[in-house]
């Protein structure tokens, strides 16, 4: 009800929705507004929005182009929050079958349309009530737009909206496609790997007041990973300025923007040019903002903007290209790279730079919470149904792992950074109530701590035994039963970075680049071209605290001109330690060694010598007697045949 109050009677200002919701708070009107309308039916009801078919979004919001095609219709859920206990009361159910509110929906844009009213019913059994929104952006210009869905009862409008459904439509500005390789005249193929078969780059003036965002909003062609965006100054009567590039690359999914997005401060001088080479998805759509610092200098500022897409072909429409891997067995990877946008510049770099380790707990303890403090109590609706609920009990986990660090050669510290992966950037969606973890070293003194939402600082630790506890917390038992081998991983930059070659033949990673086969030298991929690329395993030794399990990570820039644009992560899977072989005596042992196999051999051949000649002896015996006995019955005298016809 207060949040009602606040929200209807709030004084419009001129903003932009992004930065500024209902408008200015007027506490004298808001109080007004909530004595004249208190206790009125449904006032103090709180209404769930969502759109199904949007994933449940609390609202529409359109913003890349495949979403834009022609008249659009979505289907909005409505749903009552009654603050009512597992077992309704009387006086609970008596609301629940009262509410029957008329309401008229209208639409604060001509391009949307709504029916023009309904009657909201609690719909308790059906999981709510459904209205229709109909979008037509096919007039809007490039830019952001908003409107919204206002419920207003129709017995009362002055009491304002009831509710209320946000639309964002964003209209992005196209880049024409570039002309297909097959519609190419013979004299246009001699140029299409050139930038004439190229597609053109955007370019739009800006106008930066100090303090005020200017947002532009850019259709990605499909098949881009990377824009180049720059930045061009004219006169500055008053002096540089500094300027703050904010680029969001897509909207969808729920990668973390941190991930993705793209923070810089630029430092414009007169007449300068500045460069940013920022990721990009494929087929979305790509949010510039640019504001002026007004601390460093107020006065406005002009400026050009170019942007132009560039791409290998190598990651695809996701905004993390997949690992590309080297199995323990294997000698190297395979990567295809391609040239689909325009001629682009190939100089294939790839190292590891830190080993990552799983750990699986040592132990694990489930106990209640304190009784005091680790208890949420009963809600309004509980109490109001039962003065003596009982609040619900918090659980705690308690998980702890074990390590040894053995640092290399003169270094005589090894920097750890440890992450609980699996819940790792997580705040509002974790699957937990709160998650902390504490490193400790042998003697119980507290090295480090962190939480699942950042990482902490790499800890340096000494040659020695260290431990690590991870604390969980959350209602249900049962989901922290089911988290009793949460995996730690440990994160250890190397020494040094490792080198692994790229080679673009599979013949020449297979033998590791012996023969004289050279790694891929600095090249152009034409537009339209293809090249295979193998990134061989590391040559150097790895560092003697690798372990097998163990993996290294880090990179394959397909440009090291450009890293921060065009690399893939790499991964490579520390095999097993080479099988130590027994020392070699000295040469005297050797020689009295052979002379004792010799003889040991000598006299088991003449053993087998006589053994043989043992058996020989007795198969001809055995032979012989068969002769003789087979002669004897060929020379023995055969009985006469009766006469024939004689009975015998």
């Amino acid at each position: 009800e207060l949040r009602r109050a606040l929200e209807n009677s709030a004084r419009p200002i001129e903003s932009e929705p992004f930065a500024q919701g209902a408008g200015l708070i007027n506490a004298p009107a808001a109080l007004a507004y909530a004595l004249e309308h208190h206790g009125k039916p449904a006032q103090d009801l709180p209404f769930a929005l969502s759109v199904p078919s949007r994933g449940g979004a609390r609202g529409i919001y359109l913003r890349d182009a495949a979403e834009l095609q022609g008249p659009l219709t979505f289907g909005v859920l409505v749903q009552p929050l009654f603050e009512h206990a597992a077992t309704r009361t009387a006086a609970e159910v008596e609301e629940l079958l009262s509410l029957e509110l008329q309401l008229q929906l209208g639409p604060t844009a001509p391009w949307v349309t709504t029916p023009a009213s309904m009657v909201l019913l609690s719909a308790k059994e059906r999981g709510g009530q459904t209205f229709t929104v109909r979008l037509d952006p096919s007039t809007l210009p490039p830019g952001a737009h908003f409107a919204a869905v206002q419920a207003v009862d129709a017995t009362d409008p002055a009491r304002g909206p009831l509710f209320s459904l946000p639309i964002t439509v964003v209209i992005p500005h196209a880049i024409s496609p570039p002309p297909p390789l097959g519609a190419l005249t013979p004299a246009q193929l001699e140029t299409a790997g050139d930038e004439t078969a190229a597609p053109p780059a955007l370019s739009f003036p800006l106008t930066l007041q100090g303090g005020v965002p200017v947002r532009r909003f850019i259709s990605v062609p499909e098949s881009a990973e990377w824009a180049k965006v720059t930045l061009r100054s004219g006169r500055m009567a008053n002096g540089p300025h500094a300027v703050l590039l904010h680029a969001v690359p897509s909207a969808r999914g729920d990668l973390p923007n941190t991930a993705c997005q793209t923070k810089r401060m630029l430092q414009l001088r007169e007449l300068s040019e500045e460069v940013v080479q920022l990721p990009v998805r494929g087929g979305a759509t790509l949010e510039l903002c640019m504001q002026l610092s007004w601390l460093a200098n107020p006065a406005p500022a002009t400026l050009d903007a170019e942007v132009e897409f560039h791409s290998y072909g190598a990651r695809g429409r996701a905004m993390h290209a997949p690992t590309t891997r080297i199995g323990s067995a294997d000698a190297f990877a395979r990567i295809e790279v391609g040239a689909p946008l325009r001629t682009e510049r190939l100089a294939p770099e790839a190292e590891l730079t830190a080993a990552e380790r799983a750990l699986r707990p040592s132990s694990s303890t489930i106990t209640a919470g304190s009784a005091e403090l680790d208890v949420l109590p009963p809600s309004d609706a509980e109490l109001r149904a039962a003065a003596d609920a009982p609040g619900e009990q918090i659980h705690s986990m308690l998980l702890q792992y074990s390590f040894d660090v053995a640092p290399e050669g003169d270094a005589k510290e090894q920097p750890v950074l440890a992450r609980v992966q699996s819940l790792h950037e997580q705040l509002y969606d974790a699957p937990l109530d709160s998650m902390l973890w504490r490193l400790d070293d042998a003697n119980g003194q507290t090295l480090q701590y962190g939480g699942a939402m950042h990482d902490a600082a790499e800890t340096k630790l000494k040659k020695g035994s260290y431990s690590i506890s991870v604390l969980l917390r959350h209602p249900d038992r049962a989901q922290l039963t089911a988290l009793k081998e949460l995996p730690l991983l440990l994160r250890m930059p190397l020494p040094m970075p490792l080198d692994c070659v790229v080679h673009g033949g599979r013949g020449a990673a297979s033998k590791g680049g012996h023969g004289g086969h050279e790694a891929v030298a600095e090249g152009w991929v034409r537009r339209g071209g293809h090249k295979d690329l193998y990134v061989c395993k590391p040559t150097t030794e790895l560092p003697k605290w690798v372990s097998a399990g163990d993996v290294l990570t880090g990179h394959v820039a397909l440009d090291k001109g450009s890293k921060e644009a065009t690399k893939l992560p790499l991964a490579f899977e520390a095999p097993p330690a080479p099988v130590k072989k027994a020392e070699a005596a000295d040469d005297d042992g050797d020689e009295e060694d052979e002379e004792v196999v010799g003889a040991a051999l000598d006299e088991e051949a003449m053993a087998c010598a006589k053994e043989a000649r043992l058996v020989q002896e007795d198969v001809d015996e055995l032979e012989r007697s068969v002769f003789r006995a087979r002669l004897q019955r060929l020379r023995a005298p055969r009985k006469a045949a009766p006469p024939a016809g004689r009975d015998h």
